[in-house]
């Protein structure tokens, strides 16, 4: 029998991080749930509809795995904006209710894919190569603790795991290595990261947490610190 090639350790992150924005999405009032996130236009409901149509979208691409079949994970961009924009318009309790349905059923429908199955090559939408569908197992830690902290609702970067962020740092560095380039010494762990050429770069340093956020294109940057003239290298959106 093939074993899964899901790790176990990765899926019990995955758990706790979930239970953790479960619990700040239910103790939040529909007043602020509608108030402004971090995304731009984006409410808090926004992002919670988005998290719960993340998951239920990998659910239905697990399951159809599961029968044999290769269903994308959503229908089309267009359906997946008019989702989040129809779930983030229902009452707060309908809103968590399925918040929690989706991200409740996530791992169930993980564990019920065949180990020959996670190699398979899915799309985001049709036509939009993504990869082989293992790669949902990343993406998912990533979401589930990005918008956590996009909710702002008590949940920082700083209170990410470790692990997360050097993860997080190893895979955003490489999506911006077109550049500009810089090297990434962070104060608070014995890493270094490098984009771009190895010479003639500015360093940029703080806590590593504080980079990730910056670096994704969230935070303004103003708790870093560069040895550049300019000061921090000019970064595009993050994609």
């Amino acid at each position: 029998m093939t074993p899964s090639p899901v790790d176990s350790s990765a899926l019990a992150e995955i758990a706790r991080a979930t239970a953790a924005v479960q619990a700040t999405v239910a103790s939040a009032s529909g007043a602020e749930l509608a108030e402004p996130s971090v995304l731009p236009d984006w409410s808090r409901a926004h992002v919670v509809a988005h998290l719960g149509l993340n998951a239920a979208g990998m659910i239905r691409l697990f399951e159809g795995l599961a029968k044999g079949q290769v269903l994308p994970f959503y229908d089309s961009v267009e359906k997946r904006n008019a989702d989040i924009e129809a779930w983030a318009a229902l009452p707060a309790a309908d809103l968590r209710a399925r918040f929690n349905d989706a991200a409740d059923g996530w791992e169930p429908a993980v564990l019920g894919v065949p180990a020959d199955g996670w190699q398979t090559a899915v799309e985001r939408v049709p036509g939009q190569p993504f990869g082989s569908a293992l790669r949902f197992i990343t993406t998912r830690h990533r979401e589930v603790e990005i918008h956590h902290c996009d909710l702002d609702l008590g949940y920082p970067p700083a209170a990410w795991p470790e692990s997360f962020v050097i993860s997080l740092l190893d895979s955003t560095s490489l999506d911006r290595a077109a550049g500009p380039g810089m090297l990434l010494e962070p104060d608070d762990i014995d890493q270094h990261w490098l984009i771009g050429p190895s010479s003639d770069v500015p360093t940029v340093r703080g806590h590593a947490a504080a980079i990730a956020w910056w670096l994704i294109g969230r935070g303004d940057g103003s708790d870093l610190r560069s040895d550049a003239d300019g000061g921090l290298p000019t970064i595009g959106a993050w994609v």
